[in-house]
């Protein structure tokens, strides 16, 4: 067996350090390639931030007198509305008033049958005519008594005479005591008739008196025959407009029965509740006598109005007192409970600016225009503008608004200052 020497024997290979040099040099050539690809990149060129302009639209306002207004909701009524009712129990004989009827003043309304109060008449006209004949008959009584008793005296001068002229008689045995007994006698008849006759005459006054009383009553009791038989047709009191008719013709009315209802058409006034603020207002303008105007329109027709006075009775539960406003027109085609819209003339306000309602935030606070951003600026309030069928616009003041200034009217929920804005077309 030949054996090799140490030169001939094969070298072994480091297969361990290979398993990591090759992942790593991969590696950092991945880093290189991504490195180089990243300052080979195009660069992207900066947004620019821009802020977001908001759409409104804006008014031009001008600062000058203003006439502010209430906007009430009232209800025509006339003070003078009748419900006439029958004076008499009787028959109804005719009826010409229809409801809706306008009438004149005087115009029959309903005609009742008037023949039972014309024998009352009759009855309380023969009463007078007996208590008449009675004092007539007394007052020839009267004349008679007084006549009468300047003979009864002298009839009893007479009977004195007698007894004076029987008693000397008796004295010289001339005459006789039966004689003297029928003389006297004589004057005490005479006396008594004398004075029943001045007792007669003392009496007249008081029995006149009493015939005159018992006439007056009677002609009282003719009298209001008289007027029952007038109340036997009833007439329209005033020019009107018939409400209701409650009878017909055939039906049986007593006294106190409902027969026709109307008011005046030239008496109408409209009742709206005035609010509690607006009440100091409305009440110093009738203080001071100044006309405080109002407007209507119904069915298209305009009509004007003015406060006439305040109600003294607040309801209960109402947020305010009642103003009744009188219709200056003749209106009698306009019908009693008709709800119509009423707009007052308050007293004008100096440097006053109309704005539609959105333009004001919160109570007190508007925006104006400025340099394309919005401004918040304090204002005071007074009033509003109502216009019938129109817009309603609210009318402020502030020292800080000028002619010429565009005040922001659209409602914006993140409206603050300096918000960016654009005007756009309303």
């Amino acid at each position: 067996m030949v054996k090799k020497s140490g030169k001939d024997r094969p070298v072994a290979k480091p297969r361990g350090a290979a398993r990591i040099i090759v992942p790593v040099i991969i590696l950092l050539m991945g880093a290189a390639a991504f490195a180089a690809l990243k300052a080979t990149r195009p660069q992207p060129q900066p947004i620019e931030s821009q802020e977001k302009a908001w759409a409104v639209v804006a008014e031009t306002i001008e600062p000058g007198i203003q006439s502010p207004n209430l906007r009430l909701f009232g209800r025509i009524e006339s003070p003078r509305t009748a419900r006439l009712t029958s004076g008499v129990n009787a028959d109804v004989l005719e009826v010409p008033a229809r409801e809706g009827d306008r009438v004149g003043t005087g115009e029959l309304l309903v005609r009742l049958d008037d023949r039972e109060v014309a024998l009352e008449l009759a009855q309380n006209q023969a009463e007078i005519n007996q208590i008449a004949a009675e004092i007539e008959l007394e007052r020839e009584k009267h004349g008679n008594d007084l006549s009468s008793l300047e003979h009864e005296r002298e009839l009893l001068a007479l009977a004195r005479k007698e007894v004076e002229r029987a008693q000397r008689l008796a004295k010289t045995n001339v005459g006789s005591q039966s004689q003297l007994d029928a003389a006297r006698q004589t004057v005490e008849r005479q006396t008594i008739a004398k004075d029943n006759r001045e007792l007669t005459i003392r009496q007249h006054d008081s029995v006149m008196a009493q015939l005159e009383s018992k006439l007056s009553q009677a002609e009282a009791v003719r009298d209001r025959s008289k007027l029952d038989l007038e109340r036997t047709r009833v007439m329209a009191p005033f020019d009107g407009r018939v409400t209701q008719v409650f009878v017909s013709i055939g039906d049986r009315v007593k006294n106190g029965d409902h027969l026709v209802s109307l008011y005046d058409t030239g008496a109408l006034e409209i009742r709206a509740q005035v609010p509690i603020g607006s009440l100091p207002l409305v009440r110093q303008s009738l203080v001071e006598n100044r006309p405080l105007n109002a407007r209507t329109r119904v069915d298209g027709i305009s009509l004007d109005a003015v406060l006439d006075r305040i109600s003294g009775e607040v309801r209960a539960g109402s947020g305010g007192a009642d103003a009744l406003f009188r219709i200056r027109e003749e209106t009698p085609w306009l019908p009693l409970g008709r709800t119509v819209e009423l707009v007052v003339e308050l007293p004008p306000v100096s440097d006053a600016i109309a704005l539609p309602l959105q333009a004001l935030y919160g109570t007190d606070r508007v925006y104006v225009l400025d340099d394309g951003h919005m401004k918040g600026l304090k204002v005071e309030r007074l009033g509003e503008i109502h216009a019938i069928d129109r817009e309603r616009r609210i009318l402020v003041r502030s020292d800080q608004l000028k002619r010429g200034d565009r005040v922001i009217v659209t409602q914006l929920p993140n409206a603050i200052d300096g918000l960016r804005v654009r005007v756009v077309d309303g």
